[in-house]
């Protein structure tokens, strides 16, 4: 995947942003330091700008769907390794509540067991 591909027109790299969004909600809330990690490293990471990253935001709070609704739609195994690194790093920014430790958890179990 192309690093500067715009992510607008990449469901896969938006899903994963839901994914990462949803590890850091498992404790009730999206915190100001998890947002704004997220935000840094997908910036870093996929050239995501600021402004898009914000609407994937408010798409992902709208959208009312589960973590493995999220899981289903990346396919990527290397995204997939990418986005499990930048959740955790996005969850521990405010200590790692035991909720977002298993949500990671569950998600690196239904990655390995799907779409092998």
């Amino acid at each position: 995947m192309d690093k500067k591909e715009n992510f607008m027109m990449n469901s896969e790299l938006k899903n994963g942003i839901f994914v990462c969004l949803a590890v850091c909600a498992a404790d009730g809330l999206i915190s100001q330091e998890e947002e704004g990690s997220l935000e840094a490293d997908f910036e870093k990471e996929f050239a995501v700008d600021s402004n898009d990253f914000q609407k994937i935001v408010e798409m992902f709070f709208a959208s009312g769907d589960q973590l493995e609704v999220f899981l289903n739609s990346v396919n990527d195994r290397a995204l997939r390794k990418r986005l499990l690194e930048i959740a955790a790093r996005a969850a521990a920014t405010d200590g790692l509540d035991i909720s977002e430790n298993i949500a990671l958890q569950k998600s690196q179990a239904y990655w390995s067991q799907s779409f092998a």
